[in-house]
């Protein structure tokens, strides 16, 4: 896990969520997506993002590593999604938010511990100084 000390949204990136927030669909779905509004907030708003400069910019911020393994990661749709770290599905307004949105490689699963999340939070800067590690790896 790496951090991320989250740059201002680029102006082109910002103002392609203003031109999708800007569609009259966007207010038809609440704060809080039901499962089908937020397939509908993927399909019809997400993924009608440039994804390409979104990307570079995210990667460029990340030094070209994961947000959570720290793998090399490269600005092209087979080697690096784009992350919400606090999930479409629960906020439409953070769905597309430039500080929600992180690049990593598509190997990383979150995993728990004793029920609790093993992923530590990217912006949280004083939780990842406490992680540690063993010889072992």
């Amino acid at each position: 896990m790496i951090y991320v000390k989250k740059n201002s949204c680029p102006e082109d990136i910002q103002k392609d969520f203003d031109f999708q927030k800007a569609k009259s669909e966007w207010n038809d779905i609440p704060e809080e997506p039901n499962k089908e509004q937020a397939r509908i907030l993927r399909e019809e708003f997400f993924n009608k993002l440039n994804k390409e400069r979104l990307r570079e910019a995210l990667v460029k911020e990340q030094h070209g590593l994961c947000v959570y393994c720290m793998s090399r990661i490269e600005n092209t749709a087979e080697s690096t999604v784009i992350e919400h770290w606090y999930p479409l599905s629960k906020s439409k307004e953070k769905a597309l938010q430039y500080e929600n949105l992180f690049a990593s490689c598509y190997g990383g699963q979150k995993e728990t511990v004793n029920g609790e999340s093993a992923v530590a939070m990217p912006r949280n800067r004083m939780r990842l100084l406490k992680l540690t590690h063993a010889m072992s790896g």
